[in-house]
């Protein structure tokens, strides 16, 4: 029993075996050299005794080892709801309760984990998402399917952690894409950042459509609403980068209309902040004020931080357009200490560019000077 969870403490066994006293038997057990007291104070069994018993069990008793795991799952997922989000505890929970809905059903794990690191990622908690995929390396996955969302995922993690990486994840997706056996749900993934990729980084604005509607209809069959609001928060930019204006604006506006729909705030924030895109690149930096003003506020009120520093910026370049110097040089200097604060080193680059053309349209060479010579740090520092 105790060679089923990968540690364990009191409660977990009780779960497990459905027994409330469990003292006696394990103080017997903890004799052993084979069981190991951990630094949290829960115990495990040493590795190779436990992976030796589990696959006995798996093989001689799979009913009874299925039956143990899904008792794993329903205890850690049930515990987990008692404690707060990202703390120690429920973090601890969480993987547990992963690692065992692997072992039950792996195309409902991989879902599971999908859906824990999107939304550890849009909340920043980045090293939740590194140890969501160590998880996998105590698994020995049986699906391929499988094997290719933790190989995606792994190229995601690589940029989270380094602004620099998108090139070896943009290799990996489109690898990925090349197979046609490719589970939609992943390829709807892929094609999103194939598009992002080519909108972001590469400039690639034609490829950056065609990839973002092949998303599109991807997401709007697996994910509805949701999904396609997701997806049209990334298109409309995508339009106006190419050109495409009233493309580019119904995209947004659509996307605005499903996020008020569905009460999502965050996505009705991309929603605007898409708008807002589409109007500058069209020259109506007033309308492109507005929309960005309201993206702000949304998020705001979310205390969405990194991404309203991604609109501030937005928002500075209309007032720079508008003449605005001193809202303009505001803007960016919220957006470069935001940038700062999270270590993105390229947007925190581009609002010391943006404020170098503030300080020259203002004529204000004073500051232009140190402005221009750190950013041509940090280009030296991070070619």
């Amino acid at each position: 029993l105790c060679s089923v969870p990968r540690n364990f403490d009191f409660d977990v066994i009780r779960a497990l075996w459905g027994r409330q006293d469990v003292t006696e038997p394990l103080d017997r057990l903890r004799r052993f050299s084979f069981v190991r007291v951990r630094g949290d104070g829960r115990w495990s069994v040493h590795t190779v005794v436990r992976q030796a018993i589990n696959e006995r069990l798996c093989s001689q008793t799979p009913q009874r080892w299925s039956e143990l795991n899904e008792a794993a799952v329903a205890f850690y997922r049930r515990r987990a709801e008692d404690w707060p989000l990202y703390s120690d505890e429920w973090r601890w929970l969480t993987l547990e309760r992963l690692y065992h809905q692997i072992h039950v059903r792996e195309d409902e794990g991989i879902q599971l984990f999908a859906q824990l690191f999107e939304t550890a990622k849009r909340l920043l908690h980045y090293d939740f998402c590194s140890e969501l995929l160590s998880t996998f390396d105590e698994i020995e996955l049986q699906r391929p399917a499988s094997e290719r969302w933790i190989r995606f995922y792994h190229g995601k993690m690589g940029r989270l952690v380094d602004s620099t990486a998108w090139d070896q994840a943009h290799a990996i997706n489109r690898s990925l894409y090349g197979r046609a056996d490719l589970d939609p749900a992943l390829r709807a993934r892929i094609t999103t950042d194939l598009g992002r990729y080519y909108y972001h980084i590469s400039c690639q604005y034609t490829e950056a459509v065609a990839a973002l509607e092949e998303s599109l209809a991807l997401r709007r069959q697996l994910d509805g609403d949701l999904g396609e609001a997701y997806v049209l928060s990334h298109l409309a930019p995508a339009y106006a980068a190419a050109g495409l204006t009233s493309q580019a604006r119904e995209a947004g506006e659509r996307c605005v209309t499903l996020s008020q729909r569905l009460n999502d705030p965050y996505r009705e924030g991309w929603g605007h902040y898409s708008l807002g895109e589409s109007a500058g690149r069209a020259g109506d930096w007033a309308a492109a004020l507005g929309h960005l003003e309201r993206a702000s506020a949304l998020f705001q009120s979310l205390d969405a931080e990194f991404e309203l520093g991604i609109v501030l910026r937005r928002a500075g370049r209309a007032h720079l357009h508008l003449g605005h110097w001193e809202a303009a040089q505001t803007n960016f200097e919220s957006n470069l200490a935001l940038m700062r604060r999270y270590d993105k080193h390229a947007w925190a680059l581009r609002a010391l560019v943006d404020l170098c053309e503030t300080y020259l349209a203002s004529g204000d060479l004073a500051a232009l000077r140190p402005t221009a010579e750190e950013a041509r740090a940090i280009l030296t520092r991070y070619p």
